[in-house]
């Protein structure tokens, strides 16, 4: 039989070698107790944290489970806190205590588990500090405020192996230490559980729901592109769960440079789930082998080839919501691509929606092999939906295509980037409007120095007209009567400036216009220099709708593609001694241009 036991300060639920929740709990240490449901959890928190970033500054937020009474606690680097990272907001049950993570990539590289004061903001305390493997499962607070547990990842065990931490603020400063070993089936192989404390202080491991494979649904799919037409219900046919962090692949090199699957391989993650959908068995590692170098960036088209032809398709296009409901109603998950994040982008994979309000579509989500988010997810936190990526193949196609909520808006579609002024409507009974308010998230450039500042929500009105440049987030709440009420949160763009472009040296030579002897020879030049082969990378930002494609022309070449939907400052090298010329064309997803020459 189970029982509880204390552990480095922690009570644990021990158990022997007995199946729970569908797994076998075997090891050489106790293990914390794995439940079937979140019951066990000690009560929640009644105030929600969130980020938003303009991929400059992160905003940390705290407000009402319906984003009413928001307020930016504090702002952090995009670069170490993407908007990605909200996942890994943990704030105590009684809402004084925020723990965040900031860390050097999406590998979680050098990542810090930071703390806040909800009531003081303005300074942070460091945790811990994880130079390695701390993983994405969200950490969670004890009842009493004073412990915070957090799952870590040991690599250097064959297999790699699993482990409960607990951060103590009870010491000053906190002290940090492993508390036990965790199986790691919980977090691998598809399963992405979930660590809480019971009321009493003890740890509890809650599984994920695994993800099977029903028939087809009964009710026939539509392949017409307007939600309205679609059927009442989806099915809850699975599309196979892959994480790009998983210890077995998370290190892997990609064939054509250095990025690591773990660090930036979310598109060819997201791929590797779909082309199992469809029946073809390959792994993220095993489809990076076969793309070779067309792996990263990843050649959308070069991937049916990797399975003998089974699976068809690889086409990209621009994102709409009508073209996303028509790829659902016939029965294709598709891969949605964002702007915003460490890398520029990020990609996951729609399993079901509909209804063109991004809340309403569940999302798999390749850095954490979570299933409970959804499109609104990212687009509230500032990402902008810009491609969908769609295959097709035989295997366990069936109706994803659901009615979901329709925006009770028109005139504004969510996630819309543009330069055109924006009218929004009410086309329902204004009665059962309940609440109808906006806020300007950003006018292109969040003070970095902001600290517990409440945002300015104001009256949204029918026929109400927004020109100028920003970054809007609209709430409207409805209800029907002796019905709950029903949150709408949408989010839109307005952009007529153009990226900020530049480019910077590699490795620079400071010779300048001063003759410098350089491998035997003498050179003379005016312009900056750089040694031999030069490199040289693009250096380009957009704060509000941001940067969609660059492209460059050396020495009066033809413009050709220097971005790409996975790596937006890739290093160019120039292997001819002499003065260059570099003409660059940025163009943000608003549609605006900039075009400079170095």
């Amino acid at each position: 039989m189970p029982g509880w036991a204390a552990i480095g300060g922690v009570a644990v639920l021990l158990v022997g070698a007995i199946g729970i929740g569908g797994y076998v709990l075997v090891a050489s240490k106790p293990h914390v107790t794995v439940g079937s449901s979140a019951q066990r959890c000690a009560a929640q928190p009644t105030k929600v944290a969130s980020l938003f970033s303009d991929g400059q500054t992160t905003m940390i937020r705290l407000s009402n489970p319906d984003y009413t009474d928001m307020s930016i606690l504090r702002t952090e680097p995009a670069n170490v806190l993407p908007g990605m990272f909200q996942s890994l907001l943990a704030l105590s049950s009684d809402s004084s205590r925020l723990a965040y993570v900031t860390a050097t990539d999406d590998g979680l590289h050098n990542a810090h588990l930071k703390l806040i004061d909800v009531a003081n903001p303005g300074s942070s305390t460091d945790l811990a500090t994880v130079p390695k493997g701390l993983w994405t499962t969200t950490p969670a607070w004890s009842g009493d405020g004073k412990r915070l547990a957090y799952v870590q990842l040991d690599a250097t065990t064959s297999p790699a192996g699993f482990q409960l931490w607990v951060a103590d603020t009870s010491t000053q400063p906190a002290t940090v230490a492993e508390q036990t070993d965790l199986v790691a089936d919980n977090f691998t192989n598809g399963h992405s559980a979930s660590i809480c404390w019971t009321s009493d202080n003890r740890v509890v491991l809650i599984p994920s729901v695994p993800q099977g494979f029903p028939s087809a649904s009964p009710v026939p799919a539509s392949a017409a592109a307007q939600a309205s037409v679609s059927p009442a219900t989806g099915s809850k046919c699975g599309v196979p769960i892959y994480s790009q962090n998983d210890p077995v692949w998370q290190a892997a090199v990609m064939k054509s440079g250095s990025d690591t699957i773990g660090g930036a391989g979310c598109a060819l993650t997201s791929t590797a789930m779909l082309l199992n959908y469809y029946g073809s068995s390959l792994s993220p590692a095993q489809l990076n082998s076969c793309l070779g170098g067309a792996a990263d960036p990843i050649e959308w088209k070069a991937v049916p080839a990797c399975t003998g032809n089974m699976v068809t398709g690889g086409d990209r296009i621009d994102f709409t919501w009508n073209d996303l409901d028509a790829l659902l109603a016939s029965g294709r998950p598709a891969i949605v691509g964002m702007l915003r994040g460490l890398t520029g982008s990020h990609f996951v994979v729609v399993t079901s929606g509909g209804g063109g309000l991004a809340q309403s579509y569940h999302i798999t989500d390749p850095w954490d092999a979570s299933t409970f988010k959804t499109l609104g997810s990212y687009i509230t936190a500032g990402y902008i939906p810009t491609w969908i990526i769609s295959y097709s193949g035989p295997g366990h196609d069936c109706a994803r295509l659901i009615k979901g909520v329709a925006p009770v808006l028109t005139g504004v579609t969510d996630g819309q980037t543009g330069h055109t002024p924006v009218t929004v409507h009410f086309p329902i009974d204004l009665s059962k409007i309940k609440l109808s308010v906006y806020t300007e998230l950003s006018n292109g450039a969040l003070d970095p120095n902001t600290v517990k500042v409440p945002l300015n929500f104001q009256k949204l009105t029918d026929g109400m007209t927004f020109t100028n440049d920003g970054i809007y987030q609209l709430i409207v709440v409805t209800q029907a009567p002796s019905q709950p009420p029903v949150v709408q949160v949408m989010t839109f763009t307005i952009d007529h400036v153009a990226p900020v472009t530049d480019l910077s040296l590699l490795n620079p030579l400071a010779f300048g216009a001063a003759q410098r002897a350089i491998g035997g020879s003498v050179v003379a030049s005016k312009y900056p220099g750089v040694g031999k082969p030069g490199k040289v990378a693009v250096v380009s930002s957009d704060t509000l709708s941001g940067v969609k494609t660059i492209k460059t022309s050396l020495d009066g070449g033809a413009l050709a593609g220097y971005s790409n939907d996975t790596n937006f400052n890739p290093v160019l090298v120039v292997n001819q001694s002499g003065d260059h010329s570099l003409r660059i064309v940025s163009t943000d997803a608003a549609g605006n241009v900039k075009e400079v020459t170095k």
